[in-house]
């Protein structure tokens, strides 16, 4: 940590552990009055993740400088109020005066106990006051402030007008949001004053004591200024009067579309808890306000007529009724509905779905998962959500379990809809024998506006079988298949693509779905392959010359050649992505670097390229500039899996002529090999991009290299001599190519090429 210190360009430290370690509180105290080696003359910000608080204050004694502009502090033991102010005088007396975010949060990612609300906490200590957050009054371009603890809060008006005085650019403001206050003492006023004087404010986290707000105020609140950022409002454990009165005042304080939540403690002015639908019913209110505000009905004047009060009294009735009878709709703040929060209880969840199309009609989004990384729905589902979406008739964008298939005719009319992503299809193939059946139906599924179709299946023979019910198909057509296809099964998929009724594909994926891990996924661990898939695999998609993503993943060996690389990227000159067994690799690689000039040369805009080469005929350095000296400005990464590699430098040195982003990678998968059949070096990628590196500098300051071709002798050298010493440098365990890239960033535009080799 001290040497780390002394770094003169280390701007940002993120610390999940403190480097500072004592037994007791008697030993932290003692360590504090040492005096403090850290140098860390240029920090902009630190934050850190810690057991105990203790640890971040002991660390804060070892400073010689402070950061300039942000601290933050996590803490698994929820702090004593003691240990927090003694930490906020330390940030408060010690920091420079241009601090901008400042955050203390209990968390729990470190410990089995869980953030309790401050009313569910037996015996609590002494409150959270403005004496608390009194040492960083002084901060003026104070921006973030954050605090969530388990102390109750007892800040008052006054304390809240006097911090919007002292942080006149604040913007994200937190104080036990997530813990709650207990009993709140700022009452709307507070939020009048920080309306008033924090005319940045976008986030605002904190309780409300509003149980007075039972009619509307006589003056304009906030002296009639109105804020237009605000995007959430956060009341936590607040208690309301008249819910409908609440949000006529807040709507008339804050123009945008914000949201609006409270937690389960909100209660009413009887000490009632709120219903769980009141988040959901008050954004209801909210939207229908703006609408009257769009309408001149509201917002230009103040006291709003009785009939504005009537209609949002009644929107907020109405929807607390709705949900009370048709499910538990107040649970969710956002539309986008997990159900996973249901935790797979059938009355839940299905009088949850049923009610969507009453409840939210012009609902455009729905997205419904049981578990995470998983595709296996309830008995129940498919009935259900078959019966309730098809009548959401603004929907744009859905992902769903499976449907049945007059659900599927239903929403294939649908004509809003943009993209469906179902986990399985409502067209089943039982052998291949059935499929044929299949094929000869009638095509009913119209889906005359669907763009992006994706489906995950069982078998390839259901993804087919439901492409010929398809009247007209999408542009975008993704198929995931949980069991290895066979040749015929992919070569009938292509067909079908490649025949397809409508215009032009611009993206086919083909991907089997499973882990990435194991080492038999990789074709040259594989026994018992099957035949290869080649051109005539693949030849029906040519015809789809506006294509620009292809991505194909399967246990089926690759045998492309240059050649075919050339018709391929003639016949689709937008190609912007293209996937050929990226993780499973080809086995023997049969096409070489000139299949990757024919990509660069024809399809200018590629930003992703990822399949083998053979290139272990690349000993010595082509007299040739590689592709007739096009070069690909948009190759940000290769992903070249199994490839074969004869001098590594030589290969370097190509692809960083073909390829001139400033920090471009290359994955190899651990088949990778080199002419001897020893395996490619692990540390390869970094090899890479440290040479990479270098080049980009010299291209940038002296136009060295790039414009011309063969490279200098010298340059050559260099970079040789970069590769050695990376290959032969012990790289720390777990260190990911984005640490090595902002490893190597730290040079650019301020070091010479010799310092950066």
């Amino acid at each position: 940590m001290i040497s780390l210190s002394k770094l003169p360009f280390l701007k940002v430290l993120d610390l999940h552990s403190s480097p500072v370690f004592f037994d007791s509180i008697a030993e932290g105290m003692h360590m504090m009055s040492r005096n403090p080696p850290y140098i860390f003359r240029h920090l902009q910000g630190i934050s850190m993740t810690l057991e105990h608080i203790v640890c971040g204050i002991v660390f804060l004694h070892q400073l010689q400088n402070y950061p300039s502009l942000s601290i933050t502090v996590q803490a698994s033991i929820s702090p004593e109020l003691k240990h927090m102010e003694w930490f906020l005088r330390l940030v408060g007396e010690n920091s420079p005066p241009d601090m901008e975010q400042i955050a203390v949060e209990h968390h729990c990612t470190k410990s089995s106990a869980v953030v309790k609300h401050v009313r569910e906490i037996e015996e609590l200590g002494p409150p959270i006051t403005i004496s608390t957050i009194a040492p960083l009054l002084r901060f003026e371009k104070l921006s973030t402030l954050q605090i969530n603890v388990g102390s109750p809060c007892a800040l008052t008006d006054a304390d809240v007008d006097k911090m919007s005085l002292a942080w006149p650019n604040l913007e994200h403001l937190s104080l036990n949001q997530n813990t709650g206050w207990g009993d709140p003492a700022v009452t709307v006023e507070g939020l009048y004053a920080l309306v008033r004087n924090c005319r940045r404010l976008e986030h605002i986290g904190m309780s409300l004591d509003a149980s007075q707000l039972v009619v509307l105020p006589s003056s304009t609140p906030a002296d009639g200024v109105r804020n237009g950022r605000v995007k959430l409002l956060n009341l936590a454990d607040c208690v309301i009067g008249d819910p409908a009165v609440l949000v006529v005042v807040l709507s008339q304080l804050f123009s945008s579309s914000f949201i609006l939540h409270f937690d389960c403690h909100a209660s009413s002015s009887t000490a009632e808890r709120l219903p769980l639908s009141a988040p959901w019913a008050t954004m209801s209110c909210l939207k229908e306000l703006r609408a009257m505000e769009e309408g001149g009905a509201f917002g230009e004047t103040w006291p709003p007529s009785d009939d504005v009060m009537e209609r949002v009294r009644k929107t907020y009735d109405d929807v607390v009724e709705m949900t009370r009878t048709t499910g538990p709709m107040g649970l969710l703040t956002s539309l986008f509905g997990n159900l996973a929060s249901f935790s797979q209880e059938a009355t839940a969840a299905r009088s949850f779905i049923a009610s969507l199309p009453d409840a939210c009609p012009d609902l455009t989004k729905v997205e419904i998962k049981w578990r995470p990384g998983g595709h296996k729905s309830p008995s129940w589902a498919v009935k259900v959500i078959s019966d309730t979406i098809p009548r959401l008739r603004s929907l744009t964008n859905l992902f769903c379990p499976m449907l049945d298939k007059t659900a599927m005719a239903n929403l294939s009319r649908l004509r809003s809809l943009d993209t469906l992503t179902l986990d399985s299809s409502p067209v089943k193939v039982a052998s291949p024998s059935d499929s044929l059946h299949t094929i000869s139906s009638p095509a009913i599924y119209d889906f005359r506006t669907l763009c992006i179709l994706n489906i995950i299946v069982e078998d390839v023979l259901d993804a087919i079988a439901l492409s010929h019910r398809l009247r007209n198909f999408p542009s975008s057509f993704s198929v995931e298949t949980c069991a290895s296809p066979s040749l015929e099964a992919i070569t009938k998929f292509f067909r079908l693509v490649g025949t397809s009724r409508g215009g032009d594909m611009v993206s086919v994926m083909f991907r089997m779905h499973c882990a990435r891990s194991s080492a038999s996924l990789y074709i040259r661990n594989m026994t018992d392959l099957g035949p290869p898939v080649t051109l005539d695999t693949i030849r029906p998609l040519l015809r789809h010359a506006s294509l620009r993503t292809l991505k194909v993943e399967v246990k089926s060996p690759f045998v492309l050649t240059d050649g075919d690389i050339e018709e391929l990227s003639r016949a689709w000159p937008n190609l912007d992505e293209i996937a050929l067994n990226e993780v499973a690799g080809w086995g023997k690689p049969s096409v070489t670097i000139d299949g990757l000039y024919s990509l660069v040369r024809n399809c200018l805009q590629l930003r992703s390229i990822a399949l083998p080469i053979d290139a272990s005929q690349l000993i010595d350095i082509p007299s040739a500039a590689p592709a007739g000296g096009v070069r690909s400005k948009k190759v940000e990464a290769l992903s070249l899996s199994d490839s074969r590699v004869g001098d590594p430098v030589v290969l370097i040195l190509i692809l960083a002529q073909l390829f001139s982003f400033p920090k471009l990678r290359a994955l190899f998968n651990p088949c990778a090999s080199l002419p001897s059949g020893d395996p490619l070096p692990e540390s390869f990628p970094m090899a890479l991009m440290a040479c990479v590196f270098p080049l980009r500098v010299v291209e940038r300051e002296a136009n060295e290299f790039g414009a011309t071709w063969p490279p200098d002798v010298g340059i050559v050298e260099k970079v040789r001599l970069t590769y050695e010493r990376v290959i032969a440098m012990p790289l720390p365990r777990g260190l990911s190519m984005d640490d090595f890239s902002r490893f190597l960033t730290a040079f650019d535009a301020t070091h010479s090429y010799e310092d950066a080799t």
